[in-house]
């Protein structure tokens, strides 16, 4: 049988596809088995917390939204209850998600040509009869291609084994964009309703998915404005009956309907964060990204100058893609990137950039496909094996004997539940793993939950006050140090801060210390130390 990337015609055919779509997301998922993030865990105490009746607290009886996942919450929340560890339960939750996409690319949306015919129709009247009970405009898309370069794109493996909800959220977004074809196609009740809980998942899941409702104004005002309340009306009121709900909720639970990650990583300015998103973006444009940007660049400019009347079957779909991309590109920019590995704030636009990717490709000739295929799988395997932070990962996983690379931080905290009395209070730079094993009341010198400190002026990483965590006379201080020629080195500049403090040095003494693995710069491989410090009068 010939294989036919786009569209595919026999069913053997996709789901030989989707086969090798899973397997080679599976190996790069299980090649970064040890990769894991520290806030993931601070995702877990909420939801250790909630599972035990003590609602959405880090610390019991602290109100405070330490977290920016809510729906990730509920579901790790969810596998605590069921007596899953939590990071085997997420993992497989976007695991299966991200399979789940591929199927949505290689199979177009479920039931979309079944229903077509047969289901309740959301209809305008008009001068000309009701609008949406004609021909659709265009088939439905399907495209294996698509599934196979987003198998390629490490950063979702990577962000799938991460703990965190970016690769879930990526997926969503797919659907939304695929759910939002079909409704431009032909606005049946049943795509309208899926449009609106798509959008209230995206909401819950980060605190930027609200805004994914101005998609919908954005494609719709565009060019089909006639039958805008049609195709507006039903998923907006969806959307907000129950995202009006939650803002309520939350601002009765927290005070606030700013979640405090989000206050602890701004405040640099806004030329600060354009400066350090731009650099990001560049920075990204690795493994595939930069090819995959010119793709969707060039298939949107060639829409845009195409005659409307002689415009190509997907055309609806280039508008939804180029306007998703331009949004969760906008929005990477402006909140000035990030810190952790592999793109995490353009992973979600991988969705929208290889469906304009496949469009690019979809007539070309087999063989060329076949090249522009390999050059992906092999350019995002070897970009992964370059990227300095995931390069540190797994060699640090190898040092501590193919284990999960915040194992120490794991052997700290439970160290602390064996050892410390519960009424003690801990102090650190990470939020996480420690604090949640240990169960310890906590103070974040980061202020991720911490709202003295993530109020205080400066961006993500800049905000510290040993001076404030010192007058709240916590029993116990972990710092991180690294190797240096001049001997160990406080590792960031929080544990630094507090080591220059007299009082720090006067009141304070090492109790313990444990081996870790360190990143060092542009890469480097270090040895380092968790050190554990006690108040002399505890």
């Amino acid at each position: 049988m010939e294989l036919n990337l786009a569209p595919i015609k026999f069913s053997r055919t996709r789901a030989l596809l989707w086969v090798a779509a899973v397997v080679w997301f599976s190996g790069l998922c299980w090649w970064h088995r040890n990769v894991a993030i520290d806030d993931a865990w601070i995702t877990f105490r909420y939801a250790r917390n909630l599972a035990l009746g003590e609602g959405f607290v880090f610390n019991a009886g602290e109100a405070l939204e330490g977290y920016s996942n809510f729906l990730w919450v509920l579901v790790s929340s969810a596998a605590i209850s069921a007596n899953v560890e939590p990071l085997g339960a997420v993992r497989a939750v976007g695991w299966l998600g991200v399979v789940l996409g591929f199927a949505l690319l290689i199979y177009g949306v479920p039931g979309a040509r079944a229903l077509a015919n047969s289901a309740p129709r959301v209809t305008l009247e008009t001068a000309t009869g009701p609008v949406g009970a004609g021909v659709p405009e265009s088939p439905p898309f399907s495209s294996a291609t698509a599934a196979l370069i987003m198998a390629a794109a490490y950063p979702l493996a990577v962000w799938t084994m991460m703990g965190l909800e970016t690769a879930f959220y990526a997926m969503l977004l797919l659907a939304l964009v695929m759910m939002l074809n079909e409704l431009w196609r032909d606005p049946l009740l049943w795509k309208s309703i899926a449009t609106g809980l798509l959008l209230v998942a995206l909401a819950l899941t980060r605190p930027e998915g609200a805004m994914w409702a101005s998609l919908l104004f954005s494609v719709f005002m565009s060019r089909d404005r006639a039958r805008l309340g049609t195709k507006l009306a039903l998923p907006l009121a969806v959307f907000a009956s129950v995202f009006v709900v939650y803002t309520a909720w939350r601002f009765e639970t927290f005070g606030t309907i700013i979640p405090n990650t989000v206050t602890a990583k701004v405040g640099g300015g806004a030329e600060s964060s354009l400066g350090h998103g731009a650099i990001y973006f560049l920075r990204a444009l690795g493994g595939g990204f930069l090819a995959l940007f010119i793709c969707a660049v060039a298939v949107v400019w060639r829409h845009v100058r195409r005659n409307r009347d002689a415009e190509p079957p997907q055309g609806n779909l280039v508008v939804i893609c180029g306007f998703a991309l331009a949004l969760q590109t906008a929005f990477a920019i402006g909140v000035g990137g990030d810190w952790m590995p592999s793109a995490r704030f353009l992973v979600p636009a991988l969705p929208p950039l290889v469906i304009l990717a496949a469009l690019v490709i979809r007539p070309w000739p087999l063989f060329v496909r076949l090249v522009v295929l390999a050059y992906f799988f092999f350019s995002g395997f070897f970009h992964a094996r370059d990227e300095q932070m995931l390069r540190w990962c797994r060699w640090a996983g190898r040092e501590l004997g193919n284990q999960l690379i915040t194992a120490p931080s794991r052997d700290v905290g439970i160290y602390l539940r064996e050892n410390a009395r519960p009424s003690d209070v801990l102090a650190a730079t990470e939020a996480g793993v420690t604090p949640y094993y240990s169960r310890l009341a906590f103070i974040d010198m980061l202020g991720l939950v911490d709202a003295h400190i993530a109020s205080l002026q400066g961006g993500l990483h800049e905000k510290f006050d040993a001076a404030y965590v010192l007058s709240r006379e916590p029993d116990l201080i972990l710092l991180a140090f690294e190797e240096s020629k001049s001997g160990p080195i406080a590792k960031w500049q929080p544990d630094q801060e507090m080591l220059a403090y007299t009082e720090f040095q006067k009141n304070y003494a090492e109790v313990r210390r444990w081996p870790r693995p360190m990143n060092g710069p542009n890469g480097g491989m270090l040895k380092g130390w968790m050190v554990l410090f006690k108040r002399k009068d505890s």
